[in-house]
């Protein structure tokens, strides 16, 4: 489970969520389970694609998770649309708005994970008072 978890959570104590889905997969497969990444998706497929459901709390964060998936989904595309006469146009267009969607992106993640962290713990422990500044 922790290996989907570093794969596929989107969370802010996830270091490994700013790579790319396919490099992420590499590292994990490489460094820690000792297989290649079909595989792995072979082996785990089903619980790769429960772990949203199972593991994020609200709606917000599930929107966030498939977002992020989205905006891999458009970078490989872009990488993989030759830049000729026929696409030039589209290209360019995708590569004007690129930053400021990345932009969103980011400041959407912030905000989420922020609000997360400031009424949330780990495994849902209750804070003390003390933890809380209340004391």
């Amino acid at each position: 489970m922790w290996a989907i978890a570093m794969l596929e959570d989107a969370n802010s104590y996830n270091r490994l969520f700013v790579f790319k889905k396919h490099e992420r997969l590499l590292w994990i497969c490489e460094n820690y389970l000792n297989m290649s990444e079909d595989v792995f998706q072979t082996e785990y497929k089903e619980y790769i694609e429960a772990y949203k459901h199972v593991v994020l709390d609200s709606k917000e964060e599930i929107e966030y998770y498939d977002w992020a998936i989205k905006l891999e989904e458009r970078n490989i595309f872009m990488r993989n649309t030759p830049y000729d006469e026929t696409s030039f146009e589209m290209l360019d267009k995708m590569i004007i708005k690129h930053d400021s969607i990345w932009k969103i992106f980011r400041e959407a993640g912030k905000a989420l994970f922020a609000k997360g962290e400031l009424s949330k713990t780990r495994a849902d422990v209750i804070e003390s008072e003390s933890s809380l500044g209340l004391i």
